[in-house]
């Protein structure tokens, strides 16, 4: 399996106005102590990470545009999956989600 590098990623959300008319949001999954939304503009994906008081806590901006996503808490992974081209990745989240960690 492809591994990435998440290069950029900061904990908290900036007040943005999105550039792109490609702007969607798509897929929202939800843990124990926090949800994830997946913020699509073009080929690129971010990942925003909010508590259950809708407080932001983590923006990820992945590398390549991810369709789907899931995290492995166990072994602090997240998974990408691009259906435009089928492309199933992972990256190492353990550094990132010491501060929201489940």
């Amino acid at each position: 399996m492809p591994e990435g590098k998440i290069d950029s990623y900061k904990r908290y959300i900036d007040n943005e106005t999105a550039e792109n008319k490609e702007l969607i949001y798509s897929g929202v999954n939800g843990y124990e102590k926090f949800f994830v939304i997946n913020k699509i503009n073009g080929e690129k994906s971010g990942l925003w990470f909010f508590n259950w008081d809708g407080m932001p806590l983590l923006d990820i901006k992945l590398p390549e545009l991810a369709t789907s996503f899931d995290i492995d808490f166990r072994n602090h992974t997240l998974y990408t999956l691009n259906f435009k081209n089928d492309i199933f990745k992972k990256y190492d989240l353990k550094d990132i989600l010491e501060g929201v960690s489940q």
